[in-house]
């Protein structure tokens, strides 16, 4: 079995995975970026000598988007497409949208699962984020979840954990309305420092600029922020090196994670490898002794290494 999942949302891609993969015990997540299509089809293609079956989980498989496979490639992918392994269950998980025109796109959409889970438009944004309350018991109107989704710039996600938050604080399951959360969710939606983190880890520049600037006015401390950044870049580093040996759900428990933590950290871990993040983490604790030590402003220091991230 094959199937392609493309989404804008890390929190969507997880929940359509654990719906596919149900109870299954032989899950291996691979990251796209740091191997080869070769390897992945081997992998594929090999049959355990105790007919065990297995599921391989691509992230970052772009090429079905805006990367090209090279002729090669293509050639091996489809040949595989035309007869898998039946012990196999290969699922490519891209965070872009995937291009219908491209030849393998179109053979796994007429022949396997093509699953767009991609959300674009505000009102979905919101419809979607209501039946995630409604599944968890509680009641919202339009007007409350747009007013979230407003102060979250629409971000699935981040609409997500802010609602996780929420219902911590209600502990149970109740009806509710701006009057209700308003004063609950302003201090966390003011403040962006997450958001700010993920941004410079994505060398997001104009993002993480931005959010930068935002929490100077809020007179956030810049060494605070460094050391959010800091075991960002650890666990993101963790992250990546556990991939090469265990899966998704392994590394959870290993680093006492979510899931969906765990994806987050290796895609933002596609854009290093791992002597840069641990450069990364060197130099953090580089700007952090200089600030300290007064050798440097704190605001020029994390703002020149903010620029320097991202080239």
């Amino acid at each position: 079995m094959v199937a392609l999942i493309t989404s804008n949302s890390y929190k969507l891609i997880d929940k359509q995975i654990n719906s596919l993969i149900n109870d299954a015990k032989n899950i291996t997540t691979i990251n796209y970026k740091q191997t080869t299509l070769t390897d992945i089809l081997n992998e594929a293609s090999y049959y355990s000598l105790f007919a065990e079956e297995k599921t391989l989980i691509i992230k970052n498989a772009n090429f079905f988007g805006s990367d090209k496979l090279n002729e090669k490639d293509e050639k091996l992918l489809l040949e595989y497409l035309e007869n898998p392994n039946p012990a196999t269950f290969l699922i490519f998980v891209t965070y872009e949208k995937v291009d219908m025109r491209k030849k393998i796109t179109k053979y796994i959409n007429s022949n396997y699962k093509l699953i767009d889970l991609n959300i674009t438009k505000n009102n979905e944004v919101i419809t979607t984020a209501i039946d995630y309350v409604k599944n968890a018991k509680y009641q919202i109107n339009y007007d409350c979840m747009q007013y979230i989704a407003q102060l979250n710039n629409y971000n699935y996600d981040l609409i997500i954990q802010e609602l996780d938050k929420i219902f911590i604080y209600f502990k149970e399951p109740t009806k509710l309305d701006i009057s209700k959360i308003q004063n609950l969710v302003a201090p966390i939606f003011n403040d962006n420092q997450f958001k700010f983190v993920d941004a410079v880890l994505l060398k997001d520049l104009d993002q993480a600029l931005k959010l930068f600037q935002d929490l100077n006015k809020l007179k956030v401390e810049p060494t605070h922020l460094i050391h959010l950044l800091a075991r960002e870049y650890r666990l993101t580093y963790m992250t990546s090196y556990l991939n090469k040996t265990i899966n998704e759900f392994a590394i959870a428990q290993k680093l006492k994670l979510q899931q969906w933590q765990v994806s987050k950290y290796l895609k933002q871990a596609a854009n290093y490898n791992l002597e840069e993040l641990l450069a990364k983490i060197k130099n953090l604790a580089t700007l952090d002794y200089k600030i300290k030590s007064g050798k440097i402003d704190k605001i020029l220091g994390l703002k020149s290494f903010i620029l320097e991230n991202a080239k």
